[in-house]
Parts: C-alpha cells; sequence; structure tokens
C-alpha cells in the first residue's frame, strides 16, 4: 500500500469523523438503552399487568409440566430408539454389502496376488479386517443415529440423555434451561 493511499483513507477517516458529531457515543448508548427497554416490556411484567401471549412460555407449561412432563420425555425418547432400531436397518446392510461382500474378497485376492502366507492372509483378512469390517458394519449406524438425536434432546432439555430425571417444579423458562444446559455442556468440554 503506497503512502499516498494510507493518506486518503486517514484524512477520510479524519473527514467523517467529524461528521459523526460530538455525541455519537451518547447516541449509541441511547440506542442501547432504548433497545434493553424494548426486551424489558415483551419479558417482564408487573404485578397487575396481564403477560403478552407468548408460544415459548406455553410449550414451557407442557413439557415441564408433572402430568405430561414425563409422557413425552418418554415418548421423545421411545421415537429417538425407533429411529435408531429402525433406521441403521438400511446403512447397516450398505455397509455390509459394501465391506463384507465387495471389499473382502478383493483383499483376500489381493494378499494371494502378492504371495502372503495362508496363515497371514487369514489372520489379516478374514480375522482382523471381518472383525472391524462387521463391528463398523453393525455399530456405526446406529451410534451415528442415536447420538445425534440424544444430544439434540439433551440440549433441548428433555434431558432424556441424562441419567437423572428431574421434574421441573419452577416457572423457569423452556429456553432458559436450554441455554443454561447449552452453556454448562461446552464449559464442560
Amino acid at each position: 500500500m503506497s503512502k499516498k493511499n494510507i493518506e486518503n483513507i486517514l484524512a477520510l477517516a479524519k473527514e467523517l469523523r467529524w461528521q459523526m458529531g460530538d455525541d455519537y457515543h451518547d447516541n449509541l448508548t441511547e440506542s442501547i438503552y432504548a433497545d434493553a427497554s424494548e426486551i424489558v416490556k415483551d419479558a417482564v411484567t408487573k404485578d397487575k399487568q396481564k403477560s403478552k401471549f407468548r408460544l415459548d412460555a406455553k410449550i414451557d407449561k407442557i413439557v415441564t409440566s408433572r402430568i405430561w412432563g414425563f409422557p413425552i420425555m418418554l415418548l421423545v425418547l421411545g421415537v429417538v430408539l425407533w429411529l435408531t432400531i429402525i433406521g441403521a436397518n438400511y446403512p447397516s446392510s450398505l455397509l455390509a454389502e459394501l465391506l463384507l461382500d465387495t471389499l473382502h474378497p478383493i483383499l483376500k485376492n489381493f494378499g494371494t496376488a502378492i504371495g502372503f502366507p495362508q496363515w497371514l492372509n487369514g489372520f489379516l483378512f478374514d480375522g482382523v479386517y471381518l472383525a472391524v469390517a462387521w463391528v463398523i458394519a453393525v455399530m456405526l449406524p446406529p451410534m451415528a443415529i442415536f447420538f445425534p438425536l440424544s444430544l439434540i434432546n439433551f440440549r433441548a432439555g428433555t434431558k432424556s440423555a441424562s441419567p437423572e430425571i428431574k421434574i421441573q417444579t419452577s416457572h423457569s423458562s423452556f429456553i432458559q434451561e436450554y441455554l443454561i444446559i447449552s452453556t454448562a455442556h461446552q464449559t464442560s468440554i
């Protein structure tokens, strides 16, 4: 960057600074307080003032109620388990076909072609490879489905991934719980 360009940029910055005026910081602070005031109007109610209808508050009352909390949590957990069990069959069969039916014979023939002894060929491709391939084909799809779904549930506040079952008796927001759990989870990593 040339010296002339730097001088032009500094001159432009100086000109714009004076165009903003002396009360720029006052105006900025005033707008921040105005925004905060609008947020408070929506979130805080006074004793005799009726609060606005908020969908998240209504969902909170249902999801965290003593009557509906456990059935909803069990339903969500049941759906997650069902998706894991049923949904994992398709990718498992595809992986098994790829790793066991297609790749295994190719590897076994490769070992024979390059002159591996029979015992080494059997150990590597019929033993080690088949064991790892079966574990990957059988275990990877359910884990790839269950763990993200249970993490979403946990972060959403249903706590179905948590070993602790807790009845929510306070009037705290479902969204607040989500933020608290998210923050606690991120700081514990």
